[in-house]
């Protein structure tokens, strides 16, 4: 987007290169913050010793919480406020994973709303136009699936 950004900031004038390098930013850090393709590779193995930790430790912590409900049903509303464990503790895995979604979901809409626009713009000039479809992108970056061929029958 950058290359044509001169032309298709005359069609959206918050296409702006500082709009296009926040998007970049946005994509870089969903990648980084989610997915752990980050660039350092000490990052990489610390995530992967802190995701180890967490299902025990959240097995764990869910077991204390069920022995204080039981243990001490009138006073466990309070007692687990205190320690921080008020929470459904399953549920911080599923609200991590939803933010992932969330984000993914909007920088995706986000991308195509452009490539929509860019694509339109440049209709008759293939070659830009084609920067700007997502299915020309993906094949050009080798990462659709491919498609199997029906076997040949004698």
């Amino acid at each position: 987007m950058l290359a044509n950004l001169s032309e298709l900031s005359t069609v959206r004038t918050n296409w702006t290169e500082a709009y296009v390098t926040e998007l970049i930013l946005k994509v870089d850090t969903a990648i980084e913050n989610f997915l752990g393709l980050d660039k350092q590779q000490s990052l990489r193995e610390a995530t992967d010793l802190l995701n180890n930790i967490m299902t025990p430790a959240l097995r764990d912590l869910a077991f204390v919480k069920t022995q204080i409900e039981v243990d001490f049903s009138k006073e466990a509303g309070e007692m687990l406020k205190t320690l921080g464990l008020n929470i459904n503790i399953h549920s911080v895995n599923q609200e991590g994973l939803k933010e992932a979604v969330d984000t993914f979901n909007g920088i995706y809409t986000e991308v195509i709303g452009i490539g929509k626009i860019a694509s339109k713009f440049y209709q008759n000039d293939r070659l830009k136009k084609d920067q700007f479809t997502f299915t020309k992108v993906v094949k050009k970056m080798g990462i659709a699936p491919k498609k199997e061929e029906d076997p040949v029958t004698p």
